[in-house]
Protein backbone atom coordinates (compact mmCIF):
# COMPACT_ATOMS: atom_id res chain seq x y z
CA UNK A 1 0.00 0.00 0.00
CA UNK A 2 2.60 2.51 -1.14
CA UNK A 3 0.10 5.14 -2.34
CA UNK A 4 0.37 4.42 -6.06
CA UNK A 5 -3.26 5.31 -6.81
CA UNK A 6 -2.91 8.62 -4.96
CA UNK A 7 0.11 9.42 -7.12
CA UNK A 8 -1.87 8.65 -10.28
CA UNK A 9 -4.71 10.94 -9.19
CA UNK A 10 -2.31 13.78 -8.46
CA UNK A 11 -0.56 13.47 -11.82
CA UNK A 12 -3.85 13.40 -13.69
CA UNK A 13 -5.50 16.11 -11.59
CA UNK A 14 -8.59 13.94 -11.22
CA UNK A 15 -9.90 11.04 -9.13
CA UNK A 16 -9.20 8.42 -11.80
CA UNK A 17 -7.96 5.73 -9.43
CA UNK A 18 -9.77 4.45 -6.36
CA UNK A 19 -7.83 5.20 -3.17
CA UNK A 20 -8.28 2.93 -0.17
CA UNK A 21 -6.32 2.09 2.93
CA UNK A 22 -6.37 -1.61 2.09
CA UNK A 23 -3.83 -2.86 -0.47
CA UNK A 24 -4.98 -4.49 -3.70
CA UNK A 25 -7.55 -1.85 -4.69
CA UNK A 26 -6.25 -1.49 -8.26
CA UNK A 27 -6.80 -4.56 -10.44
CA UNK A 28 -6.84 -3.98 -14.22
CA UNK A 29 -4.12 -1.79 -15.79
CA UNK A 30 -5.57 1.64 -16.55
CA UNK A 31 -4.09 3.81 -19.32
CA UNK A 32 -4.30 7.60 -18.98
CA UNK A 33 -2.65 10.12 -21.34
CA UNK A 34 -1.61 13.45 -19.82
CA UNK A 35 0.74 16.37 -20.47
CA UNK A 36 3.16 18.18 -18.20
CA UNK A 37 5.47 21.10 -19.03
CA UNK A 38 5.03 20.56 -22.76
CA UNK A 39 5.70 16.82 -22.71
CA UNK A 40 3.14 14.10 -23.39
CA UNK A 41 2.93 10.89 -21.39
CA UNK A 42 0.88 7.72 -21.35
CA UNK A 43 0.56 6.62 -17.74
CA UNK A 44 -0.34 2.99 -17.07
CA UNK A 45 -1.51 2.37 -13.53
CA UNK A 46 -1.12 -1.30 -12.59
CA UNK A 47 -2.10 -3.42 -9.65
CA UNK A 48 0.29 -3.46 -6.75
CA UNK A 49 2.29 -6.67 -6.57
CA UNK A 50 2.46 -8.33 -3.18
CA UNK A 51 4.50 -11.36 -2.17
CA UNK A 52 3.14 -14.67 -3.49
CA UNK A 53 2.40 -15.86 0.05
CA UNK A 54 -0.08 -13.00 0.46
CA UNK A 55 -1.76 -13.40 -2.92
CA UNK A 56 -4.67 -15.78 -2.45
CA UNK A 57 -7.67 -14.75 -4.58
CA UNK A 58 -7.69 -15.78 -8.22
CA UNK A 59 -8.63 -12.23 -9.20
CA UNK A 60 -5.54 -10.78 -7.54
CA UNK A 61 -3.31 -13.40 -9.14
CA UNK A 62 -4.63 -12.38 -12.55
CA UNK A 63 -4.13 -8.69 -11.67
CA UNK A 64 -0.50 -9.38 -10.73
CA UNK A 65 0.08 -11.26 -13.99
CA UNK A 66 -1.33 -8.35 -16.00
CA UNK A 67 0.74 -5.85 -14.00
CA UNK A 68 3.98 -7.70 -14.70
CA UNK A 69 3.00 -7.96 -18.36
CA UNK A 70 2.89 -4.17 -18.62
CA UNK A 71 6.61 -3.90 -17.83
CA UNK A 72 7.63 -4.89 -21.35
CA UNK A 73 5.48 -2.09 -22.84
CA UNK A 74 7.09 0.64 -20.78
CA UNK A 75 9.84 3.05 -21.73
CA UNK A 76 10.20 3.98 -18.06
CA UNK A 77 8.86 2.14 -15.02
CA UNK A 78 8.31 4.11 -11.82
CA UNK A 79 8.80 1.81 -8.85
CA UNK A 80 6.75 3.26 -5.98
CA UNK A 81 8.10 2.51 -2.51
CA UNK A 82 6.45 3.25 0.81
CA UNK A 83 8.90 5.77 2.21
CA UNK A 84 7.60 5.30 5.74
CA UNK A 85 8.23 1.54 5.65
CA UNK A 86 11.30 1.52 3.42
CA UNK A 87 12.08 -0.90 0.56
CA UNK A 88 11.14 -4.56 0.96
CA UNK A 89 12.37 -7.80 -0.53
CA UNK A 90 9.35 -7.67 -2.83
CA UNK A 91 10.41 -4.21 -4.06
CA UNK A 92 13.81 -5.72 -4.88
CA UNK A 93 12.16 -8.57 -6.82
CA UNK A 94 10.07 -6.12 -8.83
CA UNK A 95 13.11 -3.95 -9.50
CA UNK A 96 14.97 -7.04 -10.72
CA UNK A 97 12.09 -7.91 -13.05
CA UNK A 98 12.15 -4.39 -14.51
CA UNK A 99 15.92 -4.54 -15.07
CA UNK A 100 15.68 -8.01 -16.64
CA UNK A 101 13.15 -6.70 -19.17
CA UNK A 102 15.59 -3.94 -20.15
CA UNK A 103 13.26 -1.14 -19.02
CA UNK A 104 14.46 2.15 -17.57
CA UNK A 105 13.50 2.87 -13.97
CA UNK A 106 12.93 5.73 -11.54
CA UNK A 107 12.41 5.02 -7.84
CA UNK A 108 9.64 7.11 -6.26
CA UNK A 109 9.76 7.10 -2.47
CA UNK A 110 6.27 8.14 -1.44
CA UNK A 111 4.96 9.41 1.92
CA UNK A 112 7.89 11.74 2.49
CA UNK A 113 5.53 13.72 4.74
CA UNK A 114 5.87 10.91 7.31
CA UNK A 115 9.67 11.20 7.46
CA UNK A 116 10.60 13.06 10.61
CA UNK A 117 13.86 14.94 10.19
CA UNK A 118 17.11 14.27 8.39
CA UNK A 119 17.86 11.09 10.30
CA UNK A 120 14.71 9.43 8.95
CA UNK A 121 15.51 10.55 5.40
CA UNK A 122 19.07 9.27 5.76
CA UNK A 123 17.83 5.92 7.09
CA UNK A 124 15.52 5.57 4.08
CA UNK A 125 18.38 6.45 1.72
CA UNK A 126 20.68 3.86 3.32
CA UNK A 127 18.00 1.16 3.38
CA UNK A 128 17.24 1.73 -0.31
CA UNK A 129 20.95 1.62 -1.19
CA UNK A 130 21.25 -1.68 0.64
CA UNK A 131 18.09 -3.44 -0.61
CA UNK A 132 18.33 -2.13 -4.19
CA UNK A 133 22.12 -2.11 -4.46
CA UNK A 134 21.95 -3.34 -8.07
CA UNK A 135 20.07 -0.15 -8.99
CA UNK A 136 22.70 2.30 -7.82
CA UNK A 137 22.38 4.02 -11.22
CA UNK A 138 18.63 4.65 -10.82
CA UNK A 139 17.52 8.12 -9.69
CA UNK A 140 15.40 8.36 -6.55
CA UNK A 141 12.81 11.01 -5.87
CA UNK A 142 11.13 11.77 -2.55
CA UNK A 143 7.48 12.58 -3.12
CA UNK A 144 4.33 13.11 -1.08
CA UNK A 145 1.04 12.29 -2.78
CA UNK A 146 -0.73 13.74 0.25
CA UNK A 147 0.92 17.15 -0.07
CA UNK A 148 1.57 17.07 -3.82
CA UNK A 149 5.31 17.47 -3.34
CA UNK A 150 8.12 16.24 -5.60
CA UNK A 151 6.07 15.53 -8.74
CA UNK A 152 7.87 18.06 -10.91
CA UNK A 153 11.19 16.45 -10.04
CA UNK A 154 9.72 12.98 -10.61
CA UNK A 155 8.66 13.77 -14.19
CA UNK A 156 11.96 15.53 -14.86
CA UNK A 157 13.78 12.34 -13.87
CA UNK A 158 11.42 10.27 -16.03
CA UNK A 159 12.32 12.46 -19.02
CA UNK A 160 16.05 12.22 -18.29
CA UNK A 161 15.97 8.46 -17.87
CA UNK A 162 13.91 8.01 -21.07
CA UNK A 163 16.57 9.98 -22.97
CA UNK A 164 19.36 7.80 -21.53
CA UNK A 165 17.40 4.67 -22.43
CA UNK A 166 17.36 5.76 -26.09
CA UNK A 167 20.89 7.18 -26.14
CA UNK A 168 23.36 6.14 -28.84
CA UNK A 169 27.14 6.69 -28.71
CA UNK A 170 29.01 7.00 -32.07
CA UNK A 171 31.27 4.07 -32.88
CA UNK A 172 34.41 6.21 -33.26
CA UNK A 173 33.87 7.73 -29.82
CA UNK A 174 33.20 4.32 -28.28
CA UNK A 175 36.46 2.93 -29.63
CA UNK A 176 38.46 5.89 -28.34
CA UNK A 177 36.85 5.26 -24.96
CA UNK A 178 37.57 1.54 -25.06
CA UNK A 179 41.19 2.09 -26.10
CA UNK A 180 41.64 4.20 -22.95
CA UNK A 181 40.04 1.45 -20.85
CA UNK A 182 42.32 -1.22 -22.30
CA UNK A 183 45.42 0.81 -21.52
CA UNK A 184 44.59 0.51 -17.83
CA UNK A 185 42.61 -2.73 -17.72
CA UNK A 186 43.39 -5.06 -20.65
CA UNK A 187 41.11 -8.03 -21.39
CA UNK A 188 41.80 -11.03 -19.14
CA UNK A 189 43.59 -14.24 -20.01
CA UNK A 190 41.32 -17.21 -19.27
CA UNK A 191 41.92 -20.94 -19.71
CA UNK A 192 45.34 -20.13 -21.07
CA UNK A 193 43.84 -18.27 -24.02
CA UNK A 194 44.77 -14.62 -24.52
CA UNK A 195 41.56 -12.75 -25.22
CA UNK A 196 41.76 -10.01 -27.77
CA UNK A 197 38.85 -7.63 -28.09
CA UNK A 198 39.11 -5.87 -31.42
CA UNK A 199 36.57 -3.10 -30.95
CA UNK A 200 33.38 -2.00 -29.24
CA UNK A 201 30.16 -0.96 -31.00
CA UNK A 202 26.64 -0.13 -29.96
CA UNK A 203 24.12 -2.57 -31.33
CA UNK A 204 20.88 -0.98 -30.17
CA UNK A 205 18.94 1.15 -27.73
CA UNK A 206 16.09 0.68 -25.27
CA UNK A 207 18.11 -0.63 -23.53
CA UNK A 208 21.53 0.52 -24.76
CA UNK A 209 23.24 -2.65 -26.01
CA UNK A 210 26.97 -2.82 -26.66
CA UNK A 211 28.89 -5.41 -28.65
CA UNK A 212 32.41 -6.51 -27.81
CA UNK A 213 34.00 -8.15 -30.84
CA UNK A 214 36.53 -10.73 -29.63
CA UNK A 215 38.65 -13.60 -30.91
CA UNK A 216 37.39 -15.97 -28.18
CA UNK A 217 33.91 -14.79 -27.06
CA UNK A 218 33.34 -17.73 -24.71
CA UNK A 219 36.51 -16.90 -22.84
CA UNK A 220 35.31 -13.42 -21.87
CA UNK A 221 34.03 -13.80 -18.28
CA UNK A 222 30.87 -12.20 -16.94
CA UNK A 223 33.01 -10.16 -14.55
CA UNK A 224 34.65 -8.41 -17.50
CA UNK A 225 31.27 -7.59 -19.01
CA UNK A 226 30.24 -6.00 -15.72
CA UNK A 227 33.50 -4.10 -15.69
CA UNK A 228 32.88 -2.69 -19.17
CA UNK A 229 29.33 -1.77 -18.15
CA UNK A 230 30.62 0.08 -15.09
CA UNK A 231 33.20 1.95 -17.17
CA UNK A 232 30.49 2.99 -19.64
CA UNK A 233 28.44 4.38 -16.76
CA UNK A 234 31.42 6.29 -15.39
CA UNK A 235 32.06 7.92 -18.75
CA UNK A 236 28.55 8.39 -20.16
CA UNK A 237 26.18 8.17 -17.22
CA UNK A 238 23.25 6.11 -18.53
CA UNK A 239 21.33 6.92 -15.35
CA UNK A 240 18.28 4.78 -14.75
CA UNK A 241 18.72 2.44 -17.69
CA UNK A 242 20.08 -1.11 -17.76
CA UNK A 243 22.98 -1.80 -20.10
CA UNK A 244 23.51 -4.94 -22.11
CA UNK A 245 27.02 -6.18 -22.96
CA UNK A 246 27.13 -8.89 -25.64
CA UNK A 247 30.35 -10.55 -26.78
CA UNK A 248 30.52 -11.52 -30.45
CA UNK A 249 33.16 -13.31 -32.48
CA UNK A 250 34.90 -10.99 -34.90
CA UNK A 251 33.88 -11.91 -38.43
CA UNK A 252 30.92 -14.03 -37.34
CA UNK A 253 29.00 -15.88 -40.06
CA UNK A 254 30.39 -13.68 -42.82
CA UNK A 255 33.93 -14.48 -41.70
CA UNK A 256 33.19 -18.20 -41.66
CA UNK A 257 31.82 -18.06 -45.21
CA UNK A 258 34.95 -16.27 -46.44
CA UNK A 259 37.12 -18.90 -44.76
CA UNK A 260 35.21 -21.74 -46.44
CA UNK A 261 35.51 -20.03 -49.84
CA UNK A 262 39.27 -19.74 -49.40
CA UNK A 263 39.50 -23.46 -48.68
CA UNK A 264 37.31 -24.54 -51.59
CA UNK A 265 38.48 -21.92 -54.07
CA UNK A 266 34.90 -20.90 -54.81
CA UNK A 267 34.08 -17.39 -55.79
CA UNK A 268 31.31 -15.50 -54.00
Amino acid sequence: NAGKSSIVNHLLGAERALVHREPGTTTDPVESPFSFAGSDYLLVDTAGVRRKAKVEAAGEKLAVTMALGQIERADVAVLVIDGAEGPSEQDARLAGAIADKGVAIVIAQNKSDLLRGRDAARALHDATSDELHFLAHAPRVLISALRGEGFGELLTKVDEVAAQHARRIPTAELNRFYAEVCETYPPPVTSGKPVRIHYLTQGGTKPPTFLLWANHPKSVPESYRRFVSNQLRKRYGFAGTPLRIVVKKKGGAAGARKKRRRKTGRRP
